[in-house]
């Protein structure tokens, strides 16, 4: 399976990682902008506050939209990295 997240500038997703239940996790940095973070039909946008800002996004084990949220909206210029999933799934940013 392949999905894709639509921006109008430079959008990367730093990691990857899934907890027991076979949901994903994306975070990276949107570049200033908007992206529809929903890989399907519907329409999920973020914007950009600054020159990059957090975000993370959720699939589920077949890829199917979750969620997504931007982790900073204070013009921060900062980027997400997700390291791990812990006991009773908390993920560590």
């Amino acid at each position: 399976m392949a999905k894709h997240f639509l921006g109008s500038s430079d959008n990367r997703g730093e990691s990857i990682t899934r907890d027991s239940q076979n949901n994903l996790y994306i975070c990276g940095s949107n570049a200033a902008g908007n992206a529809d973070f929903d890989p399907g039909s519907g329409t999920t946008t973020l914007s950009a506050a600054g020159n990059t800002e957090p975000y993370i996004a959720s699939l589920d084990e077949f890829g199917n939209f979750r969620w997504a949220t931007e982790l900073d909206g204070s013009n921060s210029n900062a980027n997400g990295t997700a390291r791990s999933i812990h006991a009773y799934d908390a993920l560590e940013i």
